[in-house]
């Protein structure tokens, strides 16, 4: 187990980010940041925000690696082509 694992367990990012859309996680990093962003948090408070927007965008980065995957697969099932490589030799 790494550390970014270590964090995110730590900061309950598998309860926090648990059946959201890619939509909803944005929405809530998104809120995180401005948080982040005002300087008024305490530095407890705000490492902890800190912890949840890495998850969470560690989340939304796995979400777009997978939708990618699926685009990438279904365009290679109408596309014939598809996995073949070019050799310029």
């Amino acid at each position: 187990m790494n550390d970014i694992d270590n964090i995110n367990r730590n900061c309950g990012a598998a309860e926090m980010t648990e059946g959201l859309t890619f939509e909803q996680a944005a929405s809530k990093l998104e809120e995180i940041v401005e948080k982040l962003d005002s300087g008024e948090i305490p530095l407890g408070e705000t490492v902890k925000l800190y912890e949840q927007g890495i998850a969470l965008s560690d989340y939304c980065m796995k979400l777009l690696a997978d939708y990618d995957g699926r685009i990438e697969k279904v365009s290679c099932s109408t596309d014939e082509s598809c996995g073949e490589q070019e050799t310029d030799i």
